[in-house]
């Protein structure tokens, strides 16, 4: 199993044209060490900032991922969806689960603050927060109900009879381009405020490492992926 793994750019490699938070380390498998530029070392900091730092990080991928399904979802006409079965209704199911995550803070301990939100926006992140835990997570509500059903003769040439019973599934997909769009733009909003937490948090670790001292530092534990257990998944995060 190969993973995908973005670090924190830093001086070694100061490319104006990379994002201000991330450049890519490596592609490596699980248990291997992180090769970084020659000369330098890239340790693992348990500092007191480097909980939330964790929490923001993981926001952050959240909400990148769920603008980019909505956005691949808006690019392909949302309105010409067939059915509930159209393969093009993973991209919302997916933009809307991944978005509700950053919200739902489980082990996460230091939520996004809403507080910023225009009435508008507001009302849509609720909307979209309800469509998460209520349909997309849940089923039987009133995003999507079965209506159980019977056939009875209607005519004055037919005597009164019930000839057959069936049943009406009924879902509200809710993938229109509006939605889409506010999507994104919630996204794009949450994203910048965790990039300014994120640039106040790294003054502060810089600070703690500082106060750790040098001999400290340079005894802390080398950069390596960590190798996921099954059994481990569910476990709560400290």
């Amino acid at each position: 199993m190969r993973y995908y793994i973005e670090g924190v750019r830093d001086e070694v490699d100061p490319s104006p044209s990379a994002p201000w938070s991330r450049k890519l380390f490596a592609t490596t498998g699980a248990g291997e060490p992180v090769e970084t530029a020659d000369g330098y070392r890239v340790v693992v900091v348990d500092a007191p900032s480097s909980g939330e730092i964790r929490d923001l990080a993981s926001y952050r991928r959240d909400l990148e991922l769920a603008r980019v399904y909505a956005t691949e979802l808006a690019r392909r006409d949302p309105d010409e969806l067939e059915n509930s079965r159209d393969p093009k209704v993973a991209l919302w199911l997916a933009a809307i689960v991944c978005y509700g995550r950053a919200f739902n803070t489980g082990v996460r301990r230091h939520p996004l603050d809403t507080s910023g939100l225009s009435p508008t926006q507001l009302e849509a992140h609720r909307f979209f927060l309800d469509m998460r835990n209520k349909h997309v997570a849940h089923a039987v509500n009133d995003y999507e109900q079965t209506i159980v059903v019977a056939y009875l003769t209607n005519s004055a040439f037919a005597p009164p009879a019930v000839t057959r019973t069936g049943q009406v599934h009924v879902e509200y997909l809710g993938a229109e381009q509006d939605d889409l769009a506010m999507l994104v733009q919630l996204c794009d909003y949450f994203t910048r405020a965790i990039n300014r937490r994120l640039r106040a948090l790294h003054l502060r670790l810089a600070q703690e490492l500082a106060e750790m001292g040098e001999e400290a530092v340079y005894a802390l534990q080398d950069l390596a992926v960590p190798s996921p257990q099954r059994e481990r998944v569910t476990r709560r995060r400290g």
